[in-house]
């Protein structure tokens, strides 16, 4: 798990500066590990209450190459304004009272039921930060992929199209700089951090017949999201991956590698430093042909680390981070991302 250094600052790291008990901040921490943008991702209050703007400069002032006795104009920059809004995401876990209480331990009864409702919020979560468009589903933040859809206009510069055009199992690989002045996560201005957990105690409930009551114990989990993109240069998304098509040497398909040092050099030269911090996220089918296909050259191009006691693969110093959120593996049902032209 990341540390709090510099201004990057992780969820995690804002429930325990925070201090807030000890049971949510175990929650965030598992749920993390799971997903491992939530690990990776910057979090910031937003600076509106229900959501932030982001302000980008858009074009510097001019001077003027002047001779002696001779003028010089006046010149100001432009900036533009850009509102992200934060949405709501609610789920309830209830637990019979009677089975709650068999064996006399309510509270890991409980937990056994609450931690699986805990788990799919944030999935559901971290789809959302990849694939969600509020612009046609306006109660779901704007996520990455509507942001970089189009090889032209503002983000299509960072877009690498591999062509793909494969119906059920293309993808993309993100390469993400994280940080204040780059990609974060916000919550609104004066809400809670994170993932809200509420007991709500004993409530009555419906049964499946829709008739019967009986009483139940209720846990209600609450995330208060958005995503900001202040800086659209520090994010690269390599698309129209055909995953079928992917051979272990590169010699067909796409080149994995190849496409990976393009998307690289799309973003901006300047370190950060502690302000931000850089992960390259794929689905496990990519990262084993990335690996792969890294073998087969001369030299592999990859690095391995070890971090917290895990292996940790690297590229350019950036961590490979799996997601099974990323598109086609995000379920049995779900087909490859739409082409992006």
């Amino acid at each position: 798990m990341s540390t709090l250094t510099g201004s990057y600052t992780t969820l995690l790291d804002l429930v325990k500066l925070r201090q807030l008990d000890g049971k949510i901040a175990t929650v965030t921490e598992i749920l993390s590990r799971a997903c491992p943008m939530m690990e990776d991702m910057h979090f910031q209050e937003g600076n509106l209450e229900n959501g932030n703007r982001t302000t980008m400069r858009t074009a510097l002032p001019s001077g003027t190459w002047v001779g002696y006795n001779q003028g010089w104009s006046t010149g100001k920059g432009a900036v533009s304004t850009f509102d992200d809004m934060a949405k709501m995401c609610k789920l309830s876990s209830k637990l019979d009272c009677e089975l709650a209480e068999y064996g006399g331990d309510v509270a890991s009864n409980r937990a056994a039921v609450d931690f699986p409702a805990a788990m799919g919020l944030t999935q559901q979560l971290e789809t959302a930060i990849l694939y969600s468009n509020s612009a046609t589903a306006p109660d779901e933040p704007l996520g990455l992929t509507p942001r970089y859809n189009l090889t032209t206009g503002a983000t299509g510069n960072n877009i690498v199209n591999c062509s793909g055009t494969g119906a059920t199992d293309l993808t993309s690989i993100w390469i993400i700089t994280w940080g204040p002045q780059t990609v974060f996560g916000f919550y609104p201005k004066g809400s809670q951090l994170g993932l809200k957990v509420e007991d709500m105690g004993k409530v009555q409930v419906t049964d499946a017949g829709g008739t019967n009551q009986y009483w139940a114990y209720d846990t209600e989990f609450t995330w208060k999201v958005g995503l900001a993109v202040a800086d659209w240069r520090y994010a690269a998304r390599i698309c129209n991956i055909d995953q079928a098509a992917l051979v272990d040497d590169a010699a067909s398909g796409v080149d994995l590698y190849d496409k990976m040092i393009t998307g690289w050099y799309k973003r901006p030269a300047k370190s950060l430093g502690d302000f931000a911090r850089t992960y390259v996220y794929c689905t496990p089918t990519i990262a084993e042909y990335l690996h792969k296909q890294a073998l087969s050259r001369a030299f592999g191009g990859l690095t391995p680390d070890t971090v917290a006691g895990a292996p940790v693969t690297r590229f350019m110093g950036a961590p490979i981070r799996i997601s099974d959120r990323i598109r086609p593996t995000v379920d049995a049902t779900t087909t490859g991302e739409t082409v992006v032209s």
